[in-house]
């Protein structure tokens, strides 16, 4: 994803840069009501992001750091804090799909 914020608004965290890359791995779930698909839950597990002019390769760690709070706090923040906090390049963790393993059954754990 291109991601940024336009120079005209004066509102933008001053913790984001103007412009990023960033890519993720979706899993979001969907429910059928009176015949109409609808997206129940729409989740993106960040992987990383990156500077637009100079790249991921050259991201500074934690460029674009959590959030700590939630909205109406944090006007801008989630409506949930994610447990655990996501790590993002150059770091790496598994990302926690919230269905049982395909193989051995068991849910995922991060331990």
């Amino acid at each position: 994803m291109q991601a940024g914020v336009h120079d005209t608004n004066k509102n933008a965290p001053a913790r984001l840069p103007r412009q990023w890359w960033e890519g993720g791995i979706y899993e979001n779930q969907y429910v059928r009501e009176n015949g109409v698909w609808k997206i129940r839950v729409n989740n993106c597990h960040c992987v990383y992001h990156g500077l637009f002019d100079e790249g991921w390769a050259h991201t500074p760690p934690n460029m674009i750091p959590p959030f700590t709070q939630t909205f109406p706090e944090d006007p801008v923040g989630p409506d949930v804090l994610v447990s655990p906090a996501p790590v993002l390049w150059p770091e790496t963790a598994v990302t926690p799909f919230h269905y049982d393993h395909p193989v051995t059954g068991r849910k995922w754990s991060p331990a």
